[in-house]
């Protein structure tokens, strides 16, 4: 299962299945966007699984 985390300050979401690539590309967005640095930790708490539908 996925998971999906939503950024606070503008609702940009990541989705992905694997929680290095969630943590990776929430970290970049944050850095790039916001001047934010968040801890692994900190986003892995707010994430949420997502079920992804397959066709």
């Amino acid at each position: 299962m996925a998971k999906e985390v939503a950024c606070s300050q503008c609702g940009f979401r990541v989705r992905a299945d694997s929680d290095d690539e969630l943590v990776e590309d929430f970290q970049q967005h944050n850095k790039a966007f916001h001047n934010m640095d968040l801890s692994r930790e900190q986003i892995l708490a707010k994430a949420k699984t997502v079920q992804v539908a397959t066709a």
